[in-house]
């Protein structure tokens, strides 16, 4: 997927997680979450057929197992340096993480099940190159922005390449079960202001880590339902 700049977003791997690659047409190339541990073999093959065996910066979306699992892996092997936003970095540094809540009877009943028997996530420590606040614009990557995006998390954060395609972690989904919302949020209030926020960069497609793209379009008529 292109945007009419030039760069490129390429989905790496999907399943459990989505990982993608952004292809900058002149400054190098990105890598955005890294999946679980064992999709690593899966992953490395993709990043060497897209001749993507270094890169600039590893970018994660936040801090939960499920995107960071092969982090400190793929920062040896790429030598990239690893983003996240500051409210993620302590949980990313020790490999732990909070489980969010749910947002539907399901997953709310799945969440207290989880807390109740004391069920751990977490992944290998990984070290943190840099952190930011609401937002980072990073050098060289002309059109390419991170912006804070908390709800699903409170440092959850998007990519925004060229304000035409958004890559946004878990802060919406489009999977079989769920769609544009998410299955768990630590704040549904402020997750909604996060799409808001999304909005106004004037993106037309938003990939998430959970299934297939979502068009602007389809945030709409969802927020339109549920207003």
């Amino acid at each position: 997927m292109k945007t009419t700049k030039g760069n490129e977003v390429i989905r790496l791997i999907g399943g459990r997680s989505n990982v993608y690659l952004i292809r900058h047409i002149t400054a190098g190339k990105i890598i955005v979450d890294t999946g679980v541990r064992i999709s690593r073999n899966q992953l490395m093959r993709a990043l060497e057929e897209h001749g993507a065996m270094r890169v600039s910066y590893l970018i994660l979306t936040h801090s939960h197992f499920d995107h960071v699992a092969n982090a400190a892996y793929l920062r040896e092997k790429t030598q990239a340096d690893v983003l996240i936003q500051k409210e993620e970095a302590g949980f990313l540094r020790r490999g732990s993480m909070r489980i969010p809540l749910g947002t539907y009877a399901l997953t709310r009943a799945l969440v207290k099940l989880a807390n109740a028997v004391h069920i751990k996530m977490g992944a290998e420590p990984c070290f943190v190159d840099m952190e930011f606040d609401e937002s980072l614009v990073l050098p060289k990557f002309t059109g390419i922005e991170l912006i804070h995006t908390p709800g699903h998390s409170p440092g959850s954060s998007s990519i925004i390449v060229d304000n035409e395609i958004a890559l946004v972690g878990d802060t919406m989904v489009n999977a079989t079960l769920f769609r544009v919302f998410p299955p768990f949020a630590d704040d549904t209030d402020v997750l909604k202001q996060s799409w808001n926020r999304l909005l106004d960069t004037g993106c037309t497609t938003f990939l998430p880590s959970h299934g297939k793209a979502i068009t602007r379009q389809e945030i709409l008529d969802y927020m339109q339902k549920k207003a």
